[in-house]
């Protein structure tokens, strides 16, 4: 069984590794044309990639195979000879059964342990290619814009790419003369320095037009420079067309760069300063913005006099449906009167149910009680403001821990599916009777696009947070393993569970059953 399986096995994951590897080229192709990246880039890249996209096609081939080899086996009444000699087929499953157990045990290290160091390389890899500029490709008879600072324009290029013949330049590296220095050459060539540094360009026979006049400015009194060249040489940068490699600082904390040793740590960091914001926020709203700006919880002053007791400002925000804490109900607070006649100050002592009340109102003139209540409404807005932002903050960090929790659930998930996908594929193949890449192909990509659908709504969902991680992330585990279990029961009893026949006949007795009744 382990001889007949390995093969079908080693070539459908490599199939379908190579299909995945094909839809991620697409994916990038524009990042990758024209860029004239070393083959070595290259190479390392689809590496990266390739190793990034084991988990899909693990699974894959594992389900592929195990239709395969079963089903060529029932074909060609194998299964029926076993069945025959006494061996059931679960007794056949025995010896993959138990390299099915070593290989989730493979792919559980595998991704703990190369996925994150390989998600970390392809995206710091991709993202450094995309920075990249273009490779220089100078067309005759097009202005070519990919230099910093100049526009080249060639009327004609030798076979050889280094031989240039009527020569434009247009010089934009002072962005405000605008075309004020143009350079005309009857031939000229193109090269790289020994360094690799600069792409040199030596000019023969030409003449440069400079209207910018002294110190880069300019002025009509001042007349243009026109100067004529045997030889010219000037130098373009090439620090921009080369590859950076220095953008794995960027993603090394990601949630899928990590372990599971770090997202645990990570998740406790997360949810210690989850918690530990959730309390300042509260502290910070019941003594400063609770009875305003400046107040405290067991100090309140609502009415204090600035300046003048003419230009007293109200801190005071009125109840609102506002309940009172249970203990500032009985403490007593002062309250400042303002008489407006002599500015005297007068202290009173309220509790803080008072203080919600109409009565501090009272004491003050209509045009002050207006002013009281606008400057109450204006911290009710300003506080509802502070809680929607709250809220949102709230969610963010909530969502992010729904991430990496997520993320640590994942790195069991490849392992069970593995086993679960083979106790599908190989009753499967069994029942179905065929063998070879044909009915088993069709068969086993719906049946996997079933189950990376059904993954990919529980990820999602887990980060939108419908579903807790444990049952976002299981989801569709937990819906295959059933499926599983009857496949295999109905295999073992020979079960003519896709026989067209079968369902024929029994419609029709259902049939004859109602026309009878």
């Amino acid at each position: 069984m382990l001889r007949s399986y390995m093969g079908p096995y080693v070539l459908t994951f490599f199939i379908s590794l190579f299909v995945l590897l094909m839809q991620f080229i697409w994916k990038y192709i524009d990042d990758l044309a024209g860029k004239g990246l070393e083959t070595s880039v290259i190479a390392e890249l689809l590496i990266y990639a390739s190793t990034g996209m084991v988990p899909m096609a693990l699974p894959l081939a594992i389900l592929l195979s195990s239709i395969m080899i079963f089903g060529a086996k029932a074909e060609h009444y194998e299964l029926v000879a076993s069945k025959a000699a006494g061996i059931s087929l679960i007794k056949m499953m025995h010896p993959l059964i138990l390299f099915m157990v070593i290989n989730a045990v493979f792919a559980f290290y595998f991704s703990n342990y190369v996925m994150p160091v390989a998600n970390l390389k392809t995206r710091a890899l991709v993202m450094d290619i995309q920075r990249q500029r273009p490779a220089i490709d100078i067309k005759p008879g097009v202005f070519y814009y990919g230099l910093k600072g100049l526009t080249i324009r060639i009327d004609k290029v030798a076979k050889n790419k280094k031989d240039l013949t009527g020569i434009l330049v247009y010089d934009h590296t002072t962005a405000h003369t605008g075309n004020s220095r143009i350079t005309l050459a009857e031939s000229g060539t193109i090269e790289i320095t020994n360094d690799e540094r600069f792409l040199m360009f030596r000019l023969h026979k030409g003449i440069m037009y400079d209207e910018a006049g002294f110190f880069v400015n300019r002025d009509a009194s001042f007349p243009h420079i026109k100067n004529k060249f045997k030889e010219q040489i000037f130098l373009v940068d090439l620090s921009e067309f080369k590859l950076s490699r220095n953008s794995e600082g960027m993603f090394k904390d990601h949630y899928t760069m990590l372990n599971v040793t770090q997202l645990n740590r990570a998740m406790e960091d997360l949810n210690r300063d989850f918690d530990q914001r959730v309390e300042d926020y509260s502290k910070s709203m019941r003594q400063t913005y609770f009875f305003g700006r400046g107040s405290q919880q067991k100090n309140l002053n609502p009415f204090a006099a600035e300046d003048s007791a003419k230009k007293a400002r109200i801190n005071l925000i009125k109840g609102g449906g506002m309940d009172v804490p249970q203990k500032m109900e009985n403490e007593n607070l002062n309250k400042i009167h303002v008489n407006e006649g002599n500015h005297e100050l007068k202290t009173v002592k309220l509790s803080a149910k008072d203080l919600l009340s109409d009565k501090p109102l009272q004491s003050l003139d209509k045009a002050r009680q207006e002013q009281v209540i606008e400057t109450a409404l204006n911290i009710a807005r300003g506080n509802q403001s502070r809680c929607n932002d709250f809220v949102l903050e709230m969610k963010y960090r909530k969502e992010n821990v729904a991430r990496h929790d997520s993320e640590w659930h994942k790195k069991f998930t490849l392992s069970v599916a593995c086993i679960v996908l083979f106790f599908i594929g190989a009753p499967l193949g069994a029942i179905i009777k065929r063998g070879g890449f044909g009915l088993p192909f069709v068969a086993s990509v719906l049946i996997f696009i079933f189950y990376y659908v059904l993954s990919t709504i529980g990820e999602k969902a887990v980060k939108q947070l419908t579903l807790t991680p444990f049952w976002g992330m299981w989801l569709s585990t937990l819906v295959l393993i059933p499926i599983g279990i009857f496949l295999t029961i109905k295999a073992n009893n020979d079960s003519k569970l896709f026989n067209r026949d079968v369902y024929y006949f029994f419609f029709q007795r259902l049939k004859s059953v109602f026309k009878k009744s």
